[in-house]
């Protein structure tokens, strides 16, 4: 018996069905998290402003040295609030790749050992452990053994897209942000300064240096979904 992959529509809809709910929570749930941070920010120097007043003496105090003081306060925490929005977005990019990433490992793995068992080079067998410890690699190099090319699937680019962009995220300069730049350059455009801020800050996260936008969620959503949508029921090497 040949080993083989079956997708049918409850296995497919069971591996796309999480990427809908993270993408409707996402917009829905994490977005207005942060919609009110100027104003926010303003009622915090505000409140600032009207405490400094409170000891405010007309002789010897000058009231610009309050405001800006209360100024540089609602600036503090409209700083602190942007960087910690801009992590909760990377973060929830990076999750979602290793999200899908482990599903393709777990549905190859599960489909191929019903019948079958994974042997190395060695003619050892392959626990689960140890499968897939290429990553990627080995995933579509998998998937060719049973007649897929998953390069050739029109949502590959923007998984492959999503992959740099998580490795990046995690790690920062090197090949992965080398390759991103050659696919996403607006990424690494402040719309400020003319110089890359990853080289600059040499972090991804302890500054703002990517310029990904919301948006950006929900389109690698999609891809997967798309990914899975365009698999075929059955697969055989």
């Amino acid at each position: 018996m040949k080993a083989q992959l079956y997708l049918d529509n409850r296995i497919r809809k069971t591996l796309t069905e999480p990427f809908e709910t993270f993408a409707k929570t996402y917009v829905e749930k994490v977005i207005p998290i942060f919609s009110s941070l100027e104003e926010e920010s303003q009622a915090i120097a505000d409140e600032k402003y009207n405490s400094l007043g409170r000891y405010f003496n007309p002789e010897s105090d000058d009231p610009s040295d309050y405001a800006e003081m209360a100024w540089e306060a609602g600036l503090e925490h409209y700083e602190s609030m942007s960087l910690m929005q801009y992590n909760m977005r990377l973060m929830w990019i990076s999750t979602l790749y290793q999200f899908w990433e482990q599903q393709v490992r777990k549905f190859v793995f599960e489909e191929v050992t019903r019948t079958h068992t994974f042997i190395d080079k060695k003619g050892n067998e392959i626990s689960f452990d140890s499968f897939f410890s290429r990553g990627i690699d080995d995933i579509k190099d998998e998937f060719k053994e049973f007649g897929q090319d998953l390069e050739k699937l029109s949502s590959w680019s923007k998984i492959e897209e999503l992959r740099l962009l998580a490795n990046v995220i995690k790690h920062g300069n090197g090949w992965s942000a080398t390759r991103l730049k050659q696919l996403r350059s607006d990424f690494f455009d402040s719309g400020i300064i003319s110089t890359d801020l990853l080289d600059l800050y040499k972090t991804t996260l302890g500054e703002r240096v990517l310029n990904i936008e919301d948006c950006e969620y929900k389109i690698y959503c999609d891809a997967i979904i798309q990914f899975w949508n365009d698999l075929p029921v059955e697969f055989k090497n």
